[in-house]
């Protein structure tokens, strides 16, 4: 009895999961028709029959343009955006087709091109910041899932949020390590610095020390030379110093102002003023001739 109960409770529990599977929540959408539509046409539009719209709107058989209809939709409002998209612009299809191919830089040309077209859909802005947060192109990324988040009023693109995230945080690690980079940066900078001011400080007191060694050098022959100098110039004074007697003879007229020369014929040994010169000059009467001061002799 209690096999038989389980048995059919879990029958009763596949049947229920069967339906809600095959069967799921529909919602409704209104459709205008526009020109060259059909049933078919609308119904592979929003995912679902020729029969689902008939029903839906009083079982009619034939559409017109300008007619509006109730959709039931039974896709995921994602889908349905992306069914939209396809039906509206073909370069949709195209790039969503180099999406899934990995050719993350063709679909964000074909996107740029539908967003440059107006009326973009918001699939466009979600679709291209995904595929630039692909190519590591986080910026542009930030941007475009952003503006899908501040007008997602529907929550159709729940992700965008996500990668919004995600970026947030890459970009922060990012700063980060830039951070820690210009940190190790100037302080290597300010070592090596601090070395190149060090070993110029050293070289400046080598400089002063052999220019210092030097001055001692000079300085100290310049002393000797000094001395030397002194103690000719003292010698030299010492002997000037006894001044020659001729300076008193004939009250200094014949004065040789310590020269040894004589002050009468001035070394010449010959008679000056009115007894001539030259060779037959008469010979100075003072030094006799010789031309030295007969006084220091």
């Amino acid at each position: 009895m209690k096999r038989s109960l389980y048995l059919l409770l879990a029958f009763i529990a596949a049947t229920m999961a069967v339906y809600a599977y095959a069967a799921p929540e529909a919602r409704q959408k209104t459709h205008v028709v526009d020109r060259g539509e059909d049933l078919a046409s609308i119904a592979k539009l929003y995912g679902t029959t020729p029969e689902e719209i008939s029903k839906a709107n009083f079982d009619i058989d034939f559409v017109y343009c300008g007619l509006e209809l109730v959709i039931p939709v039974t896709i995921s409002d994602y889908d349905l955006q992306l069914k939209e998209a396809y039906h509206k612009n073909s370069l949709y299809s195209e790039a969503q087709t180099a999406y899934r191919k990995g050719d993350y830089k063709q679909a964000v040309k074909l996107y740029d091109q539908i967003i440059e077209q107006g009326d973009a859909l918001l699939i466009a802005y979600y679709q291209r910041g995904v595929a630039q947060y692909q190519r590591d192109k986080y910026k542009q990324a930030y941007e475009d899932l952003k503006y899908v988040v501040r007008y997602d009023d529907e929550g159709n693109f729940p992700k965008a949020q996500e990668y919004c995230k995600d970026i947030e945080r890459i970009q922060q690690e990012r700063s980060q390590e830039n951070a820690q980079f210009w940190a190790g940066l100037a302080q290597t900078v300010a070592v090596v610095g601090l070395t190149a001011y060090e070993q110029s400080q050293q070289s400046k007191q080598q400089k002063t020390s052999r220019s210092s060694s030097n001055s001692s050098s000079s300085y100290s022959s310049s002393s000797s030379s000094s001395s030397s100098s002194s103690s000719s110039s003292s010698s030299s004074k010492s002997s000037s110093s006894s001044t020659c007697p001729s300076l008193k003879a004939n009250n200094g007229k014949w004065y040789c102002r310590n020269t040894g020369k004589c002050g009468m014929c001035g070394g010449d040994g010959l008679m000056n003023g009115s007894f001539g010169q030259g060779a037959n000059s008469l010979k100075c009467t003072l030094c006799g001739g010789s031309g030295k001061c007969k006084y220091c002799q």
